[in-house]
C-alpha cells in the first residue's frame, strides 16, 4: 500500500522537479528500523538477510531498488517490476556510487508495450549499470514481456 497523495513523496528519495518526491529515505529507514523489527519480533519470521527481500512495481520498483541498495546488509533480494527510473534518473549513479557491498539477487521485469518500450530501456541501462557496479550476472536477471503493459 502507499500514501495516496503522499505516494510520489514517499517512494522516491531523489526530488522530481515536476512531481515532488524526497521522502523516500524516511520511508525506507522505517521499513528497515522500525517494521521489520516489529514484524520479526511478532510473528515467526525467518528475519536474517538471506530470507529479506523487497519488491514492488513503478514507483514502489524504484523505491525497492534504492532499498536494496542503500541497505545491502538488510536486503538479499529484490524485485523491480515495471520500475519508475524515468522518476530519478539519480537512481543510476546511486547504483554506481554505492557500488556491490554483499550478494544481493536482482530480478528486473518489464513489459514491451510500457511506455513505448522506455521502461525496458530502462530495465536494460540498470542492468549494465548494476554489472558496472560490481553485481554478477547471475545476481541480475532482466526479463520483458512482449505483451506486457503498465
Amino acid at each position: 500500500d502507499n500514501g495516496g497523495a503522499e505516494r510520489l513523496n514517499e517512494y522516491s528519495p531523489w526530488v522530481n522537479n515536476r512531481y515532488g518526491g524526497g521522502q523516500g529515505d524516511e520511508y525506507i529507514k522505517f521499513i528497515v528500523e522500525t517494521l521489520k523489527p516489529n514484524i520479526d519480533a511478532t510473528y515467526r519470521t525467518k528475519a536474517d538477510r538471506d530470507n529479506t527481500g523487497i519488491m514492488g512495481s513503478s514507483m514502489g520498483g524504484l523505491i525497492s531498488l534504492y532499498a536494496a541498495i542503500e541497505y545491502q546488509n538488510i536486503f538479499s533480494k529484490a524485485g523491480i517490476f515495471s520500475p519508475a527510473f524515468w522518476f530519478a534518473p539519480e537512481s543510476y549513479a546511486h547504483v554506481s556510487a554505492k557500488g556491490k557491498q554483499a550478494d544481493v539477487k536482482i530480478y528486473l521485469l518489464a513489459g514491451q508495450l510500457e511506455d513505448n518500450g522506455s521502461v525496458v530501456a530502462d530495465i536494460n541501462a540498470m542492468y549494465n549499470t548494476l554489472r558496472n557496479a560490481g553485481f554478477k550476472e547471475q545476481e541480475v536477471i532482466r526479463a520483458t514481456h512482449p505483451d506486457g503493459q503498465h
